[in-house]
């Protein structure tokens, strides 16, 4: 199983539940679609910075 960092506390701790991705250290839960979206909108504006 692959586990994620979560975007809202930053902690190593996002699994797969089914439909969604669930921290269990904030009880945040987001689907696998807005988490890819949400990685690339932050990999987008890390790369941008750096320039």
């Amino acid at each position: 199983m692959k586990i994620y960092d979560c975007p809202r506390c930053r902690h190593h701790s996002l699994v797969p539940t089914g439909g969604f991705l669930h921290c269990g250290q904030c009880d945040y839960a987001i689907t696998a679609h807005a988490l890819a979206v949400e990685q690339r909108a932050r990999n987008t504006s890390s790369h941008s910075s750096k320039h």
